[in-house]
């Protein structure tokens, strides 16, 4: 009402241009950019269907929902009844659906609009497909959007528009009696439409004149100077809003005011219903008050029971609320309400639990933020640990760590440093840290947890925790011996604790079958990798996030012995069940696609491989800092493929940028670091750069032999390569002495049949068979000699050559894509 001329430059604008940006000068709320963009698309959809403009559809997008790709996706489902992949990324398909959209023209309606990357990814595109155009409408108060798109500045209305918005609401006759009654009302309310719109339902209601509105509103301004602006030409509409609203707040019963000025301890954000009515015993109370505030328009309905309130009306009710001599009573009430909520989010949400918990997010952070001082010390930790939690479990590590920062500094401030919940604090910060490769500052975190444990009486599945995170990050700094007593302990004090069917002690089980693993301890690791899947199974059936981990747990187990049907089996259930779970773009599923790819790169099917490294780069560069140990391994993953297809300059730049990050981030004598260097090293041997892989071969071999001891098998993989290189060069003397280390320390580590064993037996064999007798036979024994002659004089009988294999030992992805180089 009152937009007549912009509705026609807007329909203009659209003739001309594929885009337009609604906004104004001034930055202002409620001038009306929503209610003009709903008006030209409703008058569109009112008319006769062969003579719509818009036959392709109109499609409404609230910026301060959900994910506008989300919105989309349901729109082109529900409306357009076109169905739409499940496969791929929010983006791809968004894409696919506007390929697919309803021929004709439509009008997309982005409605207000903060950051351009809201929406940047989601936009149709410039070129349509043939017998398709869209037109689309940008609201937005941030004239930086604006500067994207064509403009259509959308300010005060002029006195005129402002007469006929009255008018809507109290009718001509009554402004025809007093027109210059209705110019003065109009004037002093700012020419804000939401202003006139509110005092237009008063006066339709209570039939009073204007002459008697424009007094009181007068007198109502004084009364209400705390929240009054300076008065320049925007504030002084704001002034002029604020009396407004006090109209609408004294036809409200006392009920109705209390649950007003209790809204404005929620968020400026959409408020689903179920968050309004908690409390079965006043629901009906509650739904009345709710209804007189909508009738009202201080607080408006949005569909689907979610319910937003316009910010100006925010600020006013929250002064009120300043006022309130019980503000305190409502403020506990709230912080119990936030509590409540904080505690259903999961350990490990499921991509369903996260956009459902998603609503809860703006009003869980204004509590942690503003009201943490009313929460109840049980309910002190929750709203800061969910909203942690939230952000970690999709990677966004940054935005996590400063809720479990001020989780650490409320709790110290509350309780003093020596408490439980300080323990606890300490705990998830350093959990965090673990994620985001801070393992340094993790490991002082956990030290200090630890060593609160003999401070306070705490009950031992906390402390199990606590030595079961500490041995979690020995494992991974490589420090196996001190990870070990440790993770057994964790299991002790978990089944004093829990007793022996608890989720916990499936982790406990897995933690310990890993290490076993990682110190080639195939024969130990196994029975309680199996244990943990059946508690699982047990415990929550087959489709079930934790399932996931055991499957992947399984697929390494069976890899690391050269069972590699049973790994890909296992492989591929947990990636599918990922998916299904958490969605593709979530870092656990990316966990088990960069494992697929590990394999099927050990199986030397690159296509398979590169497709999946690729994807994982990609998803993974979304959450994770460019510095992170797990973008390293998808590098040296990549530089992996490049090296197998002989693309050597981008595999060593690949393989570089792999071996920087893991230095920075993990230390000079990690085993990742090994791992590149080996890798490295491979890459020069293929090169014939010997002197360069030399050195970081033994680079390597130093670094596991100082953090693994020389009874592993990593250990003997590191003699076999620098004995092939040796080979390479002639050098039998120090070949045939790697390679003998090598098989020694195989043959007491490894089952009789795995194939490791094999493999480095046939190249030491091949070497043998192919070097000239007078170099190598001084070298072994007369047993050893003896069988070369028998083998040499078999073939020759036979007119076949040496089926012997010239491989080195094949490389063996690790727990959760850390890379193949050993």
């Amino acid at each position: 009402m009152g937009r007549d001329e912009v509705l026609k430059q807007l329909e203009q604008q659209l003739q001309t241009s594929e885009r337009v940006a609604i906004s104004t000068l001034t930055g202002m709320g409620g001038i009306g950019k929503t209610e003009l963009a709903l008006q030209y698309a409703l008058e569109d959809a009112k008319k006769s269907p062969e003579m719509r403009r818009y036959q392709g559809g109109i499609c409404w997008l609230n910026g301060r929902g959900e994910n506008i790709g989300s919105q989309l996706v349901r729109f082109i489902e529900k409306y357009l009844q076109i169905t739409m992949p499940d496969e791929g990324t929010l983006e791809e398909r968004v894409a696919i659906g506007w390929q697919r959209w309803t021929e004709g023209e439509s009008l997309i309606i982005f409605d207000d609009v903060e950051e351009i990357k809201q929406i940047e990814s989601y936009l149709p595109p410039q070129v349509p497909p043939p017998n398709k155009c869209f037109k689309v409408i940008i609201t937005t108060r941030n004239q930086r959007i604006s500067r994207n798109f064509a403009l259509l500045a959308v300010g005060l209305l002029t006195l005129e528009d402002s007469i006929k918005l009255l008018a809507s609401f109290i009718g001509e006759n009554t402004i025809n009696q007093d027109k210059a009654g209705a110019e003065a009302l109009c004037q002093w309310l700012g020419y804000l439409p939401l202003a006139i719109e509110l005092v237009g339902r008063y006066i339709r209601e209570t039939e009073e004149d204007l002459a008697t509105v424009l007094e009181s509103l007068k007198a109502l301004k004084l009364a209400d100077e705390s929240l009054n602006y300076p008065s320049d030409e925007i504030m002084t509409a704001k002034r002029g809003v604020t009396a407004a609203f006090e109209l609408s707040w004294q036809r409200l019963s006392k009920s109705a005011q209390i649950f007003g000025m209790y809204l404005s301890l929620f968020a400026l954000a959409p408020i689903p219903a179920e968050m309004l009515l908690p409390d079965e015993n006043n629901r009906k109370q509650t739904e009345k008050d709710l209804r007189d505030l909508k009738n009202l328009s201080l607080i408006n309905d949005i569909g689907d029971k979610i319910y937003e309130i316009h910010p100006l009306i925010w600020q006013y009710l929250r002064a009120k609320l300043g006022e309130f001599n019980e503000a305190d009573s409502l403020k506990r009430y709230h912080c119990q309400l936030m509590a409540i909520i904080a505690r259903k989010l999961g350990e490990t949400p499921t991509k369903e639990d996260l956009e459902a918990f998603s609503p809860a997010i703006p009003h869980l952070a204004l509590t942690a933020e503003e009201l943490h001082p009313w929460l109840t010390d049980d309910d002190l930790i929750w709203p800061d640990v969910a909203l942690g939690k939230f952000y970690q479990s999709q990677g966004l590590y940054g935005k996590a760590e400063p809720y479990y920062d001020d989780c650490l500094r409320i709790t110290q401030t509350r309780f003093g440093a020596e408490s439980f919940y300080v323990l606890l604090s300490f705990n998830n910060l350093a959990t965090l840290y673990i994620s985001q490769g801070k393992y340094k500052e993790a490991e002082t975190i956990l030290s200090q947890d630890l060593a609160l444990t003999k401070f306070e009486k705490i009950e031992d599945f906390c402390v199990s925790r606590i030595v079961n995170n500490i041995a979690e990050l020995y494992k991974k700094l490589g420090r196996y011996q001190e990870a070990e007593p440790l993770l057994i302990k964790a299991l002790d004090l978990t089944k004093k604790s829990l007793g022996e069917e608890h989720y916990d002690i499936a982790v406990r089980l897995d933690n310990l079958a890993d290490l076993y693993c990682c110190q080639g301890k195939y024969k130990e690791a196994e029975p309680l990798a199996l244990q943990a899947f059946d508690l699982r199974k047990k415990l929550f059936g087959m489709e079930h996030p934790y399932i996931t981990n055991s499957l992947n747990n399984l697929a390494n187990l069976y890899f690391y012995q050269g069972r590699y049907e049973e790994a890909e089996t296992f492989y591929l259930q947990s990636f599918e069940l990922s998916k299904k779970i958490f969605g593709e773009e979530n870092l656990d599923t990316v966990t088990s696609l960069q494992n697929l790819a590990n394999f099927y790169l050990n199986q030397k099917n690159f296509k398979k491989a590169e497709i999946m490294c690729v994807k994982a780069l990609e998803l993974s560069q979304v959450f994770l800092d460019d510095e992170h140990p797990d973008i390293a391994t998808i590098f040296n993953n990549i530089g992996l493929i490049y090296k197998m297809q002989e693309e050597y300059e981008k595999a060593e730049n690949y393989y570089k940028k792999a071996l920087k990050i893991r230095k920075n981030k993990l230390g000079e004598e990690h085993l990742d670091v090994a791992r590149s260097f080996n890798n490295l090293a491979s890459l020069y041997e293929t090169q014939k750069r010997f002197d360069e892989a030399e050195l970081l071969y033994h680079k390597a071999l130093e670094i596991k032999k100082k953090r693994l001891g020389t009874e592993n098998d990593s250990v003997a993989i590191s003699f076999n390569n620098l004995a092939y290189l040796y080979r390479c060069q002639g050098k039998y003397a120090y070949a045939i002495t790697n390679y003998q280390k090598a098989i020694a320390i195989l043959q007491r580590v490894l089952p009789d049949n795995h194939p490791k064993i094999e493999e480095c037996m046939n190249n030491y064999v091949t070497m043998l068979l192919e070097a000239p007798e007078g170099e190598v036979f001084p070298l072994i024994s007369p047993e050893w000699q003896k069988i070369v002659l028998i083998l040499k004089e078999t073939f020759k009988t036979n007119n076949t050559n040496s089926p012997m294999k010239k491989s080195k030992s094949k490389k063996k992805p690790r727990k959760k894509g850390k890379g193949f180089g050993n």
